[in-house]
């Protein structure tokens, strides 16, 4: 069976028993009851939770043309694996582990023919002729113990142990049981979750492989690597903040910062055909006090070389006058007349005039079309002095 639910809402699930549940449930899914009926609420999250007994939750979006999955392609420059798919739910709530897990060894099978990434590591070993860099009081100490291989030395090998390959590793290994053991696909899944790593992979390093998917750092020799790390970060449920939950196969995303960067990046994108450089928070780093408290940090800041030219703040909800504070104060230390709120809740081009005159305007960006998300940017983008 299926239950249906809408994020941010708490929604009745009948037939749902709390044993059907899976063991771990995501942090921000909470269950409730009412009248002894049971409840879920899901908060910012969007995608599909297998329960027990083969049964599932789908959660969708508040706004129903917002499609999470169509969103993370297009933030990470993916290339649309979902076009030539029959079986992929344009929704984005409904794909299942299988399909992802499908992509990610066609993916896979892919790198297999193309060199494997590699690093160049230190690697400190003894030898009988001087090879790389020589710990000459070492090998000093074994020329006088009349060691068999007296030079101890440095060399840079390569190696495949790297946090990109680690990953890949750790995707395959979940997915692993979801196909015959005689399939190519477990066939290439079963090589790339048995290769050997050193240790585990770091909060800090899955953020840089994250941030690195939003880079060029993956394009020219290694771009065939980009599809593949971006499909083991939704398989693996590594979020905004590079915490890992993978249990129980839940394919989940995390709405208000999924949005938040879906606009940014047609921003960024679209600036620089206008020669603007387009980021988050201001640069050098701002604060409203003088004792550095109080960062300020817009959502979108665009600059015309080094001054900005224009301050957008993103918001998954309905603006409220907190969040109208907050733009205004980024507006002012900008010493710009006007900024620009960005929310599916909000009237297009709506426009609010403060008491000095400047002007808050609302754009609405409602549905995951990146086409007319990117003419809503460069207009925005084109009319900026």
């Amino acid at each position: 069976m299926k239950w249906i639910i809408t994020e941010n809402e708490a929604c009745e699930c009948p037939g749902l028993a709390l044993d059907m549940l899976p063991n771990k449930l995501p942090a921000n899914l909470r269950v409730l009851y009412r009248n002894n009926d049971l409840l879920l609420e899901a908060d910012g999250l969007a995608g599909i939770i297998p329960c027990k007994q083969g049964h599932s939750i789908v959660i969708e979006p508040k706004c129903r043309k917002l499609h999470p999955f169509v969103m993370y392609e297009y933030v990470n420059q993916l290339l649309k694996i979902t076009d030539s798919q029959e079986t992929y739910d344009p929704s984005g709530t409904e794909i299942s582990i299988s399909t992802l897990a499908q992509f990610f060894a066609k993916e896979l099978s892919g790198i297999q023919r193309q060199p494997r990434m590699i690093r160049r590591l230190p690697h400190t070993d003894n030898h009988v002729s001087v090879r790389g860099k020589v710990d000459w009081c070492k090998s000093v100490q074994r020329i006088r113990l009349q060691s068999g291989t007296p030079i101890v030395s440095t060399v840079q090998e390569a190696s495949l142990d790297i946090p990109e390959n680690q990953l890949l590793s750790m995707a395959a290994s979940i997915c692993l049981s979801l196909f015959d053991k005689n399939s190519e696909e477990w066939k290439t899944l079963h090589h790339w979750s048995h290769m050997p790593y050193s240790k585990n992979l770091s909060r800090e390093k899955l953020l840089r492989l994250r941030a690195l998917l939003k880079t060029s750092r993956l394009s020219g020799a290694h771009a065939y690597y980009k599809n593949a790390l971006a499909l083991s970060l939704v398989i693996l449920g590594v979020d905004q903040m590079g915490t890992v939950s993978a249990d129980d196969n839940a394919i989940l995303f995390n709405m208000p910062g999924l949005y938040e960067d879906y606009i940014r990046t047609a921003f960024m994108r679209k600036s620089t055909l206008k020669g603007y450089s387009c980021q988050k928070s201001f640069v050098p780093r701002s604060f409203m006090f003088n004792d550095g408290s109080c960062e300020l940090e817009p959502d979108i800041t665009i600059y015309k070389g080094n001054d900005p030219i224009a301050v957008l703040d993103v918001k998954y909800k309905v603006p409220d006058s907190k969040d109208y504070y907050q733009i205004f104060t980024y507006m002012k230390y900008a010493k710009l007349s006007e900024a620009f709120v960005i929310s599916p809740f909000i009237k297009h081009l709506s426009t609010l005039t403060a008491y000095d005159g400047s002007k808050i305007i609302g754009i609405n960006v409602s549905s995951s079309n990146n086409q007319e998300l990117e003419a809503t940017a460069f207009s925005i983008i084109d009319n900026l002095s």
